[in-house]
């Protein structure tokens, strides 16, 4: 079966949730107080997460798990979000791209 259509989606889907992602981090990085963007961001990591746990990229699904589970209370106690945990997240994003990168070149082989 050629899973090449499943990961095309994959992809392009995944590369929206970076971008989702990416924003949401830029705007709490100006407002940790931004409940809007909060929600954005922990949206994004969820549907990395899921998407992700679909195509068997466990790792990468675990990565977002984690970040996500860490977003979740912050939102419930209308929390603000620290710059350490902005520079964390950023930096799995990056991680997160890098992955993204490697999958793509696999798949164009």
């Amino acid at each position: 079966m050629d899973h090449s259509s499943f990961t095309a989606a994959f992809l392009e889907d995944a590369h929206l949730q970076v971008l989702l992602i990416q924003e949401s981090l830029e705007i709490l990085g100006k407002n940790p107080a931004d409940l809007i963007a909060l929600a954005n961001l922990r949206r994004g990591f969820h549907t990395l997460k899921s998407t992700a746990a679909t195509m068997s990229l466990l790792p990468l699904s675990e990565l977002c798990k984690a970040h996500e589970a860490l977003l979740i209370p912050l939102l419930e106690q209308q929390s603000t979000i620290s710059p350490e945990a902005l520079a964390m997240m950023g930096d799995a994003v990056l991680f997160v791209e890098k992955e993204l990168g490697k999958i793509k070149e696999a798949a164009a082989e």
